[in-house]
């Protein structure tokens, strides 16, 4: 194309320019346009909608496609329109900025952001391919078929796109309202603003987009970008061009010898290269949840740097034979996914730092400038590589990728950009204590330490009436407690066998004052209900083992001799209440009376305890002579 008279389709002339000069000058008109329009374009979006501003930018890119291709003969009217079809070239942010207007939730917005990226390199290496295929149809027929293309999607977006902030805007502003009662309920529980918001985002893996743009950020990650775009040039396209076409072809056809690399195998292998984009773009989500993007942008640098090098040594040290050709193909593919990472993480970062009116405007600069790179970059390091050597060129760019991830690295500790702070989950409603609620009597609750069980029942009665989770007290360890402790403990326990029982007898009072049962056993199922599962599993788990090693350290080292006998001693002190799951009119009273009559059981056997052991301390203040009452 850029060699006249090399193909029937060429430019009768290029002049003032050469062959390198010319082919880098095509592309650059088109990055330029892009670059200004993405900016100009984005921030218009902002304003008027994103729907027109793509609508624009296709139906106008298909009409300037068709005039490409009949300005084909005249170099010079090529070029002019190729920079005017850039100007109107800007869909890639205005996709960027939708993204970010429809979707709340982080992952989901991440990959569709980094898929938007995606998208775009893998339709230029789509371009690619078809003027491979088309090659001899005409060097420009491929400007046709990207025509017929780009009318299609007009029609589509016209029928099917809709305008996000009008649409979607209620639904969006709905659940950044849902993630403000969320902050709000964490706050009233007596949590500190960081925890509670650090508890929300968790749980809501989402936030509200700021008020206003803080610019110092938005610049530290346009210029990091720009000069990752910029050092990544010397991986992708100086590592292929003119570095291994040089060490594996034109070396090669100079000595009239047969090249390792073919020219088609050049074509695939430079085409295809950006297909590998999409793996990274689909794993960009969980990559940016456990190291930021921040983070992903860093390492992203540094694996840049580091696969260049490797890259460069197979090329220039290793000899050009075709397993070392098959090593360096093979090293490209493999690294080329990791090191894009630094450029997924752009957008994202980018969405997370801009109020809602301004994406269209970052998202537009951020384009600008990977468009000005890709469009300078080249030719800039043609020039080097004249000048000096390849090697040195690639250096350079080795140098720029090491100075990105510099300047990336203030970005790591932003909030929102950098590594996820590990923060505790926030508890459920069962775990820790509501609005209005002692948060240390709760704490002592789910510890194991005593609380009376009336204290427990008045949380739990509020509870109840608020719809929310109930308390399940803990058990704790048997370990835990001396001998002191056991003796509080029965103290304690007889006070709590009498609330038990009041409460029981306040339920059937309300039977025996015409309350219908079918309301009492509603009232108490639905309490019951209320208790987590894996709370109550948990409670029974820690019960077992207070209860074995209370058996072992009280004597009863025997009773896995017997195990029948065993089981009879724990029916003996527990006696069958019912075996039906629920409370219902049939069995209600009955389950009531017995549940009384095995907690007035426990009342009088505390109160024997209570009487004998008064007795025997008579005793012995006595000396023998006080009676003793059994």
């Amino acid at each position: 194309m850029a060699t006249p008279n090399a193909h029937p389709d060429s430019f009768e002339s290029t002049s003032p320019f050469d062959f390198s000069a010319a082919t880098y000058f095509i592309p650059m008109t088109a990055l330029l346009g892009v670059g200004i329009a993405s900016v100009i374009i984005g921030t218009i979006s902002d304003k008027v909608g994103r729907r027109p501003c793509v609508l624009v930018c296709l139906c106008v890119s298909t009409v300037l496609s068709i005039v490409k291709y009949l300005c084909r003969r005249n170099f010079w009217a090529f070029c002019g329109v190729n920079f005017i079809n850039g100007l109107f070239s800007a869909t890639t942010p205005l996709a960027m900025a939708y993204m970010g207007d429809v979707f709340t939730d982080k992952d989901e917005k991440t990959m569709a952001i980094g898929m938007v990226g995606a998208y775009n390199m893998v339709g230029m290496s789509g371009g690619g391919i078809c003027a491979i295929l088309l090659e001899s149809q005409g060097l420009f027929i491929p400007l046709l078929l990207g025509a017929g293309l780009m009318a299609v999607s007009s029609i589509l977006n016209i029928i099917f796109l809709v305008e996000p902030n009008r649409t979607l805007a209620p639904s969006l502003a709905h659940q950044y309202a849902q993630v403000d009662d969320k902050r709000m309920e964490a706050v009233e529980s007596n949590q500190t603003g960081d925890q509670a918001a650090a508890w929300v985002e968790n749980e809501t893996d989402e936030k509200a987009p700021p008020e206003t743009l803080d610019n110092c950020l938005l610049w530290n990650i346009i210029f990091g970008a720009f000069a990752d775009n910029v050092g990544t040039s010397g991986l992708n396209p100086m590592c292929l061009s003119p570095l291994a076409f040089i060490q594996y072809y034109r070396n090669f056809w100079v000595l009239g010898l047969t090249p390792v690399m073919s020219l088609n195998a050049y074509k695939w292998i430079s085409t295809l290269i950006a297909i590998m984009i999409i793996p990274s773009a689909v794993v960009s989500p969980q990559v940016f949840k456990k190291m930021g993007a921040a983070g992903a942008c860093v390492s992203g640098n540094i694996v840049t740097a580091a696969v260049t090098v490797v890259l460069l040594y197979v090329a220039t040290a290793a000899p050009a034979t075709s397993g070392w050709f098959g090593a360096f193909v093979a090293i490209l593919y493999t690294g080329f996914p990791v090191t894009v990472f630094s450029q997924l993480s752009t957008g994202p970062m980018l969405d997370t730092i801009s109020p809602a009116s301004k994406r269209g405007y970052t998202q537009g600069l951020n384009t600008s400038a990977l468009n000005f790179g890709q469009a300078l970059t080249p030719w800039l390091l043609g020039l080097l590589a004249d000048a000096t050597s390849t090697s040195v060129a690639i250096w350079t760019c080795v140098g720029v990728s090491l100075f990105a991830a510099v300047v990336n690295v203030p970005l790591l500790f932003r909030d929102g950009l950098g590594p996820p702070k590990k923060v505790k989950q926030m508890p459920d409603e069962g775990h820790r204590g509501l609005v209005g609620e002692d948060d240390e009597l709760v704490e002592k609750v789910l510890r194991g330490e005593y609380v009376p069980v009336s204290m427990v029942d008045q949380l739990n009665e509020e509870r109840i009436k608020l719809g929310k989770q109930l308390l399940v007290q803990r058990y704790g360890q048997y370990s835990d407690n001396t001998t002191g402790d056991l003796e509080k403990l029965r103290q304690n326990a007889k006070s709590d066998f009498k609330h038990l029982l009041r409460r029981k007898e306040l339920f059937v009072g309300d039977l025996n004052k015409g309350e219908a049962r079918a309301a009492v056993c509603e009232r108490i199922n639905a309490a019951m209900n209320r208790l987590d599962e894996n709370d109550i599993t948990e409670a029974n788990q820690e019960l077992g083992v207070w209860f074995t090693d209370y058996l072992k350290d009280n004597g009863y080292r025997d009773v896995h001799m017997s195990a029948t006998a065993t089981k009879q001693m724990i029916m003996s002190a527990f006696p069958s209440i019912t075996q039906e799951k629920e409370f219902t009119p049939e069995n209600v009273e009955a389950t009531l009376l017995d549940s009384q009559r095995v907690y007035r059981k426990f009342v009088c056997l505390e109160d024997q305890e209570e009487l004998y052991t008064k007795s025997i301390r008579q005793l012995i203040a006595s000396k023998g002579s006080a009676p003793i009452v059994y």
